[in-house]
Parts: structure tokens; sequence; C-alpha cells
């Protein structure tokens, strides 16, 4: 069975800001149209350089970001947007 799956690679002048086992919390880079957005990634996925941070996605893959602010010592979603494997490189341009 041959496996047919595009791979892409975007790379964000950005920081990992937590991990966890399976997943890093990456947020977009300043300047980017989703500057203050955050999404989850796979840690497999996510390749930390030292002026980047390489994200590894297929071509189907739809990126979930978000904004939280902290109310009282919680944090809460204040807005979520999906975006494409195309979408996603294109506000990273």
């Amino acid at each position: 069975m041959e496996n047919n799956t595009q791979w892409l690679s975007s790379f964000i002048k950005g920081k990992v800001l937590t991990e966890t086992e399976k997943s890093a919390l990456i947020g977009m880079p300043a300047g980017s149209s989703y500057e203050g957005y955050k999404f989850w990634h796979s840690r497999k996925c996510t390749h930390a350089g030292e002026k980047a941070i390489r994200v590894d996605y297929t071509a189907e893959y739809v990126f979930r970001l978000f904004k939280d602010e902290k109310m009282d010592g919680e944090y809460i979603k204040t807005d979520e947007v999906e975006l494409t494997a195309d979408e996603f490189a294109d506000a990273l341009k």
C-alpha cells in the first residue's frame, strides 16, 4: 500500500511557550496576521532551533489557533480560528 501523504514544513520565528509529554504550545510570531494567537502541535512534528521552530504537517492538516486571557486564575479562550495548511503558511509570510 502506497502512502501519498504530502508533508510540508514552516518555520516560525517564535518560541515554544510550554510542552507536555506529547504536545508543544507555540506562539505565532510578532508581525504575523495572527500575532498573539497560539496553537498546540505534536512534539514529534515540532523542532526547535536556535532562531526558529520548524513545524511539520500534512497538506490536509487544520491548525486551530486561539487567544486566551487569564481571569480569576484561569485561562479563558477569547478567540479561536481554524486555518488550512495553506492559510497557515501564508500567515507566516
